[in-house]
């Protein structure tokens, strides 16, 4: 008899359903959600991604389409506009930044690109790039940048760059031989389902999201205020990036960041959850993240996150299933009336309903946003004051106003990082 108890009692105390609980549950998940545009890269992640409660978002090719277009041209001076575009695009030639593909995009279009690299490259990291084309020193990025070259910006051609950053657009500034040459402004337009999937994440429990960019004040508070974003923090480098992802998990904050830049690396490594964007994304960005969303839709995100928290649900009451008929078994064998072969059915069909509880989450469709995302009105607006900063992110007090296209000094042979 004390040995059909002993066996019994190991039989029985063996929680083949607790085992296999939290597995199931990860492979469903995770299974779901690549599915649905994403990859994570372990089921921690998930677990991760569940508890998020504060989302930062990069502005380019994450909020925007990232598909960037050359607007206005405004020249000085004896180069006519096509002259202008067409130095700005060899200077930009060897940088793979988005502005600078727009720009090299424009020149070819008006059969003004350039037929050869420039002779000597510098990009400056988030401020612009520094080129010798045809013995002429080429500088295209922010005031700042002209600035630090001794460059002085006209006050008409600040008056008319400024209205177009407040609509929204960027602006590139073009100085040739120390003498201020032009501006040309880049237009992107935001990703259409961006509101309504930040909308979504509000909804299961997203309580901030911040927008992080090196672009201009802006131009950031235009995309903010079109998507209802809590806070804006405009011109950052990304170490301000790193910075910021650090001081809020001080605060107790789980932290989620999308982006898609070599200046996103730092912060997506630093954060609890990184996603990059798949269709925009650099190799270090995707490397360095948590999570690819394959496709870069927002929805996507969204959809992994609603999904990442019914898993953990699923988890949890997997191990109440486990655990639960374990007790009531172990229970029973003391009091006599279960037995080896009762134990056993019942410990099977634990880890059937286990199994059938975690399949759950395979049939977990994405949802779309019933309308087009587009501006919001002050009703369906989260935030009703967007705070927008600065201070941090140039400690120089000098002023900046295109998104950031730097890097390292290179070669004019190599190609430069693609970062904002």
């Amino acid at each position: 008899i004390a040995i059909s108890f002993a066996l019994t009692f190991l039989v029985i105390a063996c929680p083949g359903a607790l085992v296999i609980s939290v597995p199931v549950a990860a492979v469903a998940g995770l299974g779901n959600i690549a599915r649905h545009g994403v990859l994570i890269k372990s089921s921690e992640t998930i677990e991760q991604l569940a508890r998020v409660t504060t989302l930062l978002v990069d502005k380019t090719r994450t909020l925007t389409e990232g598909r960037p277009a050359v607007g206005r041209i405004e020249a000085e001076g004896s180069l006519s506009s096509s002259e202008l575009l067409a130095l700005a695009a060899a200077a930009e030639s060897v940088s793979e930044h988005h502005t600078a593909r727009a720009i090299v995009a424009a020149a070819r279009e008006q059969g003004v690109a350039p037929q050869t690299e420039p002779s000597e490259f510098e990009l400056s990291v988030g401020v612009g790039v520094s080129a010798m084309v045809d013995d002429q020193r080429v500088i295209a990025g922010r005031k700042s940048l002209l600035a630090d070259h001794g460059v002085q910006l006209p006050k008409q051609a600040g008056e008319a760059a400024a209205a177009l950053e407040a609509s929204g657009s960027t602006i590139a500034y073009i100085a040739v031989d120390g003498s201020y040459a032009g501006f040309i402004e880049i237009t992107d337009r935001v990703r259409p389902e961006a509101a309504a999937a930040l909308a979504s994440l509000r909804a299961q429990g997203v309580k901030r999201v911040l927008m992080l960019t090196g672009d201009n004040p802006h131009v950031a508070q235009h995309v903010a205020d079109e998507l209802g974003i809590d806070e804006v923090h405009a011109q950052l480098l990304p170490e301000d990036k790193v910075r910021f992802v650090t001081e809020l998990q001080q605060q107790g904050e789980r932290i989620a960041m999308i982006g898609d830049g070599v200046n996103d690396a730092a912060a997506l490594a630093t954060a609890d959850v990184g996603a990059a964007m798949g269709d925009s994304g650099t190799d270090i960005s995707m490397e360095t993240a948590d999570m690819v969303i394959l496709n870069g839709s927002l929805h996507q995100f969204a959809h992994a996150h609603r999904t990442s928290k019914a898993t953990v649900r699923i988890m949890q009451q997997n191990m109440a299933i486990a655990l639960g008929t374990v007790a009531i078994l172990i229970a029973g064998v003391f009091l006599n009336f279960v037995h080896l072969a009762s134990g056993m059915l019942v410990h099977e069909i634990s880890v059937l309903l286990v199994i059938l509880n975690a399949l759950r989450l395979t049939t977990r469709r994405q949802r779309q946003a019933a309308t087009p995302a587009g501006p919001m009105s002050p009703t369906e607006t989260t935030s009703p004051a967007h705070r927008i900063d600065t201070s941090n992110s140039n400690p120089g007090g000098k002023d900046s106003s295109t998104a950031p296209i730097g890097g390292k000094s290179s070669g004019p042979s190599e190609k430069a990082p693609s970062v904002h």
